[in-house]
């Protein structure tokens, strides 16, 4: 089964450290907010985000992690 998931990426730019990566990625379905402080941590996030699925209503994980990234 394909599902679609949307977020809102906010990237925080810091003018004296313009090549790091941070910001906030919100689950626009959840509403839910986090914050990320590194390239590592955004995909953490997102590979969390997409081992979700939704089973009769209610949020279930699935406990998988990639760890060749």
């Amino acid at each position: 089964m394909r599902t679609t998931l949307v977020f809102i990426l906010r990237l925080l730019v810091d003018e004296d450290e313009p090549g790091s990566l941070r910001g906030i990625l919100c689950n626009v379905t959840s509403g839910e907010q986090q914050a990320f402080s590194s390239e590592p941590a955004l995909l953490e996030l997102l590979h969390a985000q997409a081992g979700r699925t939704i089973d009769n209503g209610r949020e279930q994980f699935i406990l998988s992690r990639r760890t060749d990234l």
